[in-house]
C-alpha cells in the first residue's frame, strides 16, 4: 500500500481527535473562567438606623379626642361672722294683722289721757311706724310657747311712754296660739315689758303734726 493511501485512511480518525481536543480545551477554559471569576461580597446585614427616621415619619399617628374642660368651681358661700357692732336703725314694715282685735277698746279718743297738745289720738291719720324692735330672751326651761300682745303708748318723738299686756295666748298641741290665759311666768312678763319699752317708732301724725297714739305688737316667746 502506498504512502498516500495510508494518509487518506487515517484522516477521519485525526479529525475526531482534534475535534474532541478542542471541546475539552473549551470546557477547561470555561471551568477556569467560572472558578477564577471575581466574586462580589453581598452585605446581608440590615442597618435599621439608616431608615429609622423615615420609618418614624411614616408611622401612623394616633389621635385622641381631648377631654372636656373641668367644670368651674362652685361659688363659695360667705360665712357670716358675728360681731358686736350695733345695728343701725332702719324702717321695718309689719303686716296690718298684728293689730289686736281689741285695739279700739284700749285706745282713747282725742282729749282723753291729756289735753291740748298732749291729747292721745285714738285713730290718727298716720299710725305709729316701727323703727327698731328688741326681743326678750329667756332660758327655755319648758315646752311652753305663747303670743303676748303688748300695747305701746308712743309719744310725739316716737318713744314708748308705757307698755301694757293686752292678752296672752298659749300654743296648743297643733302649734296654734288658741289657749287664752290670764297670767304666765312673772319673769316672762317682766322681760317682755322691759323689751317693749326699748322699741322705737316714727310718731303718729294728725294733719301732718306728730301726736301721741297707741300701737299693738306681738311677742312670740319660748320659756
Amino acid at each position: 500500500m502506498s504512502e498516500s493511501s495510508k494518509n487518506t485512511a487515517s484522516y477521519p480518525f485525526n479529525y475526531r481527535i482534534r475535534a474532541m481536543s478542542g471541546i475539552v480545551v473549551a470546557q477547561l477554559l470555561f471551568l477556569a473562567l467560572v472558578h477564577f471569576w471575581p466574586v462580589t461580597e453581598v452585605d446581608t446585614t440590615f442597618d435599621v438606623s439608616k431608615y429609622e427616621e423615615e420609618i418614624q415619619i411614616q408611622a401612623p399617628v394616633r389621635t385622641r379626642q381631648q377631654s372636656a374642660p373641668p367644670p368651674p368651681p362652685s361659688p363659695t358661700i360667705p360665712i357670716p361672722v358675728p360681731n358686736d357692732e350695733p345695728v343701725p336703725e332702719q324702717d321695718i314694715e309689719f303686716p296690718e294683722d298684728i293689730t289686736s282685735d281689741s285695739f279700739d277698746s284700749l285706745s282713747v279718743t282725742a282729749g282723753e289721757g291729756g289735753e291740748g297738745d298732749d291729747a292721745i289720738s285714738g285713730n290718727p291719720q298716720v299710725p305709729p311706724q316701727i323703727v327698731r324692735i328688741e326681743e326678750p330672751t329667756f332660758q327655755n326651761r319648758s315646752p311652753e310657747k305663747a303670743d303676748i300682745y303688748v300695747n305701746f303708748l308712743v309719744d310725739k318723738k316716737g318713744r314708748v311712754e308705757e307698755a301694757t299686756i293686752e292678752k296672752i295666748l298659749l300654743y296648743d298641741d297643733n302649734g296654734n296660739a288658741t289657749i287664752r290665759v290670764d297670767r304666765i311666768d312673772p319673769e316672762v312678763i317682766k322681760k317682755t315689758i322691759s323689751a317693749a319699752l326699748n322699741w322705737k317708732f316714727r310718731p303718729a301724725k294728725e294733719n301732718g303734726t306728730p301726736v301721741r297714739a297707741y300701737k299693738t305688737g306681738i311677742f312670740t316667746v319660748d320659756y
